[in-house]
């Protein structure tokens, strides 16, 4: 395994730890999701009705069985780079 990706892989597992909790993850997701789910409902009811799956899909890619544990730890093999800009 070259360096720079034990490197990556040690620094993901300790802000694991520190930064992405996983029930504070969640938690925010929820809150966001509450004050997104009225809008929709107003403005467009077909969407409005998948969001609560759409929430449920977003938030188990990072449970401690999902995706983002295989991904961190490289068991798919590759690095991938994921973006999420939350604004509340």
């Amino acid at each position: 395994m070259p360096e720079w990706r034990k490197r990556y892989y040690e620094r993901v597992a300790e802000l694991r730890k520190t930064t992405f909790l996983t029930d504070a993850m969640d938690r925010r997701i929820d809150e966001l999701a509450a004050k997104v789910q009225p809008v929709l409902d107003e403005v467009d009811k077909n969407t409005a009705r998948g969001f609560p799956n759409q929430v449920k899909g977003f938030e188990e890619p990072h449970s401690p069985a999902g995706g983002v544990d295989r991904q961190a730890v490289g068991g798919a093999g590759e690095a991938r780079e994921v973006t999420v800009r939350l604004v509340g």
